[in-house]
């Protein structure tokens, strides 16, 4: 009998399975490159270490920088051909992490993705659709959207990408990856928008050290003769050639705040690639791209400024910035163009000087770019452009959420309801459920968030980009010279305490060079004055402290309002003991008749009885309004200090009624809806005026007693009772408290007293009698007629 062995030696070889596709490399004697395939500085995060001989990449491990991925992008661009190049995995490290980041680091603690990209990409390969990779933990990322790779590869491993940018043969407009020298993943195409563009080798990792080959030798053969990087042709790719005798800038962006400076900044780095963005903005970003979870997310809305961003990831090296102090050590010591945003800082003349010594040691050329007042068309074309896309993406979002909300109602409308398909869905949906949960455990296991949303956005990946509205600027927004953000610039609290202190650079300052991006010095600090000038009538003194003569004022107005009060208590009480006897004091003065503003005496208008004896509790609380409004118009004149600060605007009213009276001012206690309809209340005694609209005292400060103020509300309480008594229900207050109803003063309504019908019409049979509601003030410009004349 004839051996197994045999047999299988006698089978013809072309009945043998053919395990590779792929042709070897023809015999091409075009000229070479003469360059060195390397990763330029410009086109490596500030977080990558190369190595001063034998092509090595590492990552810094401190400070929180243990956290953060890490880019490179070669400077040779693939135009057409097949290149490959290999990469070795020759360390992974564990450095030490709070225990905090176990929830917050999504995917490997240590991991690299091989791949290409354009050459305006991002470093961090697989976050935008201009490049595509493969990565460590076997998973292929084409885009963002990501699939099955193939197996995972580790320390010691050599991992191969060959990118095929011929436009016929086998495997055209394709990438695969080899693993010590063995096919891993099928051929992946590359997408139409990266089938025609330079492509250029990139690599992204974390913890992690490599050794990267160009050529032109390969570490590890593959099954086909396949020229690396080093080997190429002229004809089949673009060079970026590093300038060695380049002066490097770090530039200081000064701008006013919500004015355009962040866009500025994002137009002037879509122009200049070379340039590094050093910002805690742009920390944030890397912490995105880096995959760590941020409980509050990353949307615009979730900051408390564009300036300074608070991290709040939980993790310490993050959140009190050692990753930021650790970047700035390692970006002076780097041949790189920096862009140092502070907008805060590069507008105060102090905190400038701090930064241009700190960054004097670098030998860059510290420039300040001051970016002040009317901007260019360019920019108003790019800040239009912003919006555009911002909205047609929310456009997008909300489309596709209607797409798959519209889904399942036609999935559930089109399934039977029979038992058996009944029992079906019940049976598939506890799959999913316990699918769902053994991936939530095993993401737990590796201390990496789960993502809950994967499985809803495949289902709407096939949304047609025609079915989508196309988003539209509003006519309001195309006259916008600035763009409306979702955050400031800068918090209020740090706008109000500085903005007076601005400045614009000038050549005592340490700089090598400033430029006057939009204007030139004399109208950006034009400018800057006028800005200031404004900002000065419409934001807020936050540290603004009440002074004595406020304090010796209102404690003052205390004692006294509590004299006036005990007085009625105590007339109240004889009144309840003894109807008869006050009622026949009452006719002696006639007390409805009794002119408000002839009174001398407030406490005692005849018989004991005191002016105030019928207010409600309506009544001491307008009192109160108006005395404490007076006061705090007069006194804020005087504790701002500032010759261009005298008057209160109204829209921060609750603020300055805060700090001077250590209560809030709540409109709805007043039975109103805002601050302006309060002040309207107490019209006879403050307006609002102005285009400002700020709080204007109708009474001088000068005021020999307070008894003007019980007058002017005993007035009003008249004129209200009489419109009310006349039908008049807008006359009405809502004030809310105890023992008032907005009546004819609340439950304190004189007894026995003749109705307001009979009292206008005795009245109205004395000698000179005038119809008119609310009789003309005896003060002239300064009473209550001033505030009719102004409309109100």
């Amino acid at each position: 009998l004839i051996q197994p062995a045999t047999l299988r030696a006698m089978e013809p070889p072309q009945k043998k399975a053919k395990t590779e596709e792929e042709e070897d490399a023809p015999n091409d004697k075009s000229a070479r490159i003469k360059e060195m395939p390397a990763f330029l500085t410009e086109d490596t995060t500030m977080n990558v270490i190369p190595s001063s001989t034998g092509n090595m990449l590492t990552t810094l491990t401190d400070g929180g920088l243990q956290y953060l991925m890490a880019g490179a992008r070669s400077n040779i661009g693939l135009k057409s051909g097949r290149y490959a190049f290999e990469v070795k995995i020759l360390e992974s490290s564990a450095p030490h992490e709070d225990p905090a980041a176990r929830n917050r680091i999504m995917g490997s603690r240590s991991q690299l993705r091989i791949g290409v990209a354009t050459t305006t990409s991002s470093l961090f390969l697989g976050e935008t659709e201009d490049s595509l990779c493969f990565d460590s933990d076997g998973n292929f990322f084409r885009g963002r959207r990501k699939s099955t790779g193939g197996p995972k590869f580790t320390t010691g491993d050599v991992v191969t990408l060959v990118v095929n940018m011929d436009t016929t043969g086998t495997n055209a407009k394709t990438v695969s990856l080899f693993k010590d020298g063995q096919r891993c993943s099928p051929p992946q195409p590359l997408p139409e928008s990266l089938a025609n563009q330079a492509l250029y080798p990139a690599l992204s990792f974390r913890n992690i050290c490599v050794f990267y080959n160009f050529g032109p030798v390969p570490l590890v053969p593959l099954p086909f003769t396949c020229r690396l990087v080093k080997d190429a042709s002229q004809k089949d790719v673009t060079i970026k050639v590093e300038k060695p005798d380049e002066q490097h800038e770090v530039l200081f962006p000064v701008s006013l705040p919500d004015e355009g400076g962040f866009d500025w900044l994002d137009q002037f780095l879509e122009s200049h690639p070379s340039f590094s963005e050093l910002s805690d903005r742009a920390l944030l970003r890397w912490c995105e791209k880096s995959g760590i979870h941020r409980p509050k997310g990353y949307q615009a809305a979730a900051r408390s400024s564009n300036d300074k961003p608070e991290m709040g990831f939980g993790i310490a090296a993050l959140d009190d910035l050692s990753v930021r102090r650790m970047l700035q050590a390692v970006a002076g010591l780097q041949k790189r163009n920096l862009v140092v945003m502070e907008m805060k800082s590069n507008l105060l003349k102090s905190e400038r000087k701090e930064l241009t010594t700190r960054w004097a040691a670098c030998g860059c050329k510290r420039v300040a770019a001051v970016v002040v007042g009317e901007p260019p068309a360019s920019f108003r074309a790019f800040s239009q452009e912003m919006m555009l896309r911002i909205k047609q993406e929310a456009l997008t979002a909300e489309f596709k959420a209607k797409v798959q909300e519209e889904r399942k109602k036609t999935a559930e409308k089109q399934q039977p309801l029979d038992p058996e398909n009944k029992a079906k869905k019940v049976q598939d949906a506890l799959k999913r459920k316990a699918e769902f949960e053994r991936r939530k455990r095993e993401a737990e296991t590796r201390g990496e968030p789960f993502d809950e949303k994967e499985d809803d956005e495949e289902e709407v990946k096939d949304v047609e980009l025609e079915d989508v509205p196309q988003a539209e600027l509003t006519a309001e927004e195309k006259k916008l010279v600035f763009r409306k953000a979702p955050v400031n610039d800068l918090t209020p609290y740090v706008l109000n305490t500085n903005f007076q202190k601005f400045s614009l650079p000038d050549d005592e300052e340490e700089f090598d060079e400033i430029r006057w991006v939009w204007h030139d010095e004399d109208r950006a600090k034009q400018h800057l004055n006028e800005w200031i000038q404004m900002k000065k009538l419409t934001s807020r003194l936050e540290d603004l402290v009440p002074g004595e003569w406020f304090n010796a004022k209102w404690k003052e107005w205390q004692k006294v309002v509590q004299s006036y009060q005990a007085k009625q208590n105590v007339y109240k009480a004889e009144a309840k003991k003894n109807a008869t006897e006050v009622d026949k004091d009452v006719g002696e003065v006639d007390f409805d008749h009794l002119d408000v503003f002839g009174v001398e005496d407030v406490s005692d208008v005849g018989g004991g009885e005191p002016l105030f004896a019928f207010f409600g509790f309506e009544d001491w609380t307008l009192m109160s309004a108006r005395y404490e409004l007076h006061l705090m118009a007069h006194a804020f004149s005087k504790d701002s200090n500032d010759p261009d600060r005298v008057a209160v605007p109204v829209e921060h009213l609750p603020f300055y009624y805060q700090k001077y009276y250590k209560k809030a001012l709540n409109p709805k206690a007043f039975g109103v809806e805002n601050c302006e309809e309060v002040v309207d209340l107490v019209r006879d005694t403050v307006l609002i005026t102005g285009k400002s609209k700020v709080l204007e005292a109708q009474l001088p400060e000068d005021l020999e007693s307070t008894n003007l103020f019980v007058m002017l509300t005993e007035e009003s309480r008249r004129d209200r009772n009489r419109r009310i008594d006349m039908g008049d229900d807008s006359a009405k207050l809502k004030i809310q408290g105890h023992g008032g109803h907005g009546g004819h003063g609340g439950q304190n309504a004189r007894p026995n007293a003749p109705t307001l019908s009979q009292q206008v019409m005795a009245a109205s049979r004395r000698p000179g009698y005038s119809s008119q509601v609310r009789p003309a003030s005896p003060f002239g410009d300064k009473g209550y007629d001033k505030g009719y004349d102004k409309g109100y």
